[in-house]
């Protein structure tokens, strides 16, 4: 299940409220609760409300990478965001889980998840 939502966080080229609440669901938000929320709060479509994912006592990054260029591209504009979260207690990118996504606010759901399913 975790596996699935992975990959299609990695492939979303826009927010997407279907999204949204399988994570919620995933990290066990009350549905009535989160479906109130303004989009703009929800986790695909806003870096901030993604951030919330990571747990405490992690470390996290965010970069735009760019990505080679050719006639069957899969991104709109050539880029790709790579997020890295680690626990504190770890040197940088040693035991980190990496998540990648068009959009940086879902890198970070694919990283924030990937935490998850190891712990």
């Amino acid at each position: 299940m975790i596996d699935d939502l992975i990959a299609r966080l990695e492939r979303a080229r826009v927010p997407s409220k279907a999204l949204d609440d399988e994570i919620a669901r995933l990290i066990g938000f009350y549905r009535e609760h989160f479906m109130k929320r303004r989009q703009s709060d929800r986790f695909t479509g806003n870096l901030d409300a993604a951030l919330t994912l990571i747990p405490s006592g992690y470390w996290w990054d965010v970069r735009r990478r760019k990505m080679a260029q050719g006639k069957d591209h899969p991104l709109p504009n050539g880029h790709l965001y790579e997020c890295n979260i680690g626990p504190d207690d770890a040197g940088y990118l040693r035991r980190a889980s990496k998540g990648v996504g068009v959009m940086a606010a879902t890198a970070v759901c694919v990283a924030a998840l990937n935490v998850k399913d190891k712990a």
